[in-house]
């Protein structure tokens, strides 16, 4: 009984359009990591890259490797949802890699794709109202999902003030692949 009820709402959701992580994940990720650090919402298939610290910018490579980016939570609940898969699903409360940062432009906040954040999840004395000293130093964004989901920034890659500061700027990351299904 329960092979039909599991067939039927396969088949139900597969004919409301649901996304599956085969039909949304890129074949190469899905034969490189393992498929439980993969979950798809909306027309994005997300990989939570729990294995491994990176600076931002290697988690930003492991990223592109497949075609993706490092997420982009544009909005709250695509944030609640990452944070939620984080906390619940995962347990872990480490921040992580997001594509959010102001390199180019300091305190102009951009995301992978090149498009201006136009929805602020920054705790306090981060972001754009970062503390004056530390502003230029830190570039690239994290979720934060012990602090409910909230985003902090920090310096993208090792160097001798993470050294003398005893801060580590390698983290866990999420990647996003989003796919045009207009095919």
């Amino acid at each position: 009984m329960y092979g039909v009820v599991l067939c039927i709402l396969v088949v139900t959701g597969v004919a409301n359009g649901l996304k599956t992580i085969d039909d949304t994940c890129p074949s190469a990720l899905r034969g490189r990591v393992d498929v439980y650090y993969l979950d798809v919402q909306g027309d994005s298939c997300f990989y939570f890259g729990l294995t491994e610290r990176k600076t931002y910018y290697s988690a930003r490579k492991d990223c592109e490797n497949d075609g993706g980016t490092l997420a982009m939570p544009k909005t709250k609940s695509l944030n609640d949802f990452l944070k939620d898969r984080l906390v619940n699903h995962y347990g872990t409360g480490e921040q992580t890699w997001i594509g959010l940062n102001d390199k180019k432009n300091e305190s102009v906040f951009m995301w992978a794709d090149n498009s201006k954040m136009n929805w602020n999840n920054f705790a306090p004395g981060n972001g754009p109202n970062n503390i004056w000293f530390v502003r230029d130093l830190e570039d690239c964004v994290v979720l934060s999902p012990q602090n409910d989901g909230l985003w902090h920034d920090y310096q993208c890659n090792s160097d001798l003030l993470s050294w003398i500061s005893l801060t580590n700027p390698s983290k866990l990351y999420i990647c996003q692949y989003t796919f045009d299904n207009d095919d």
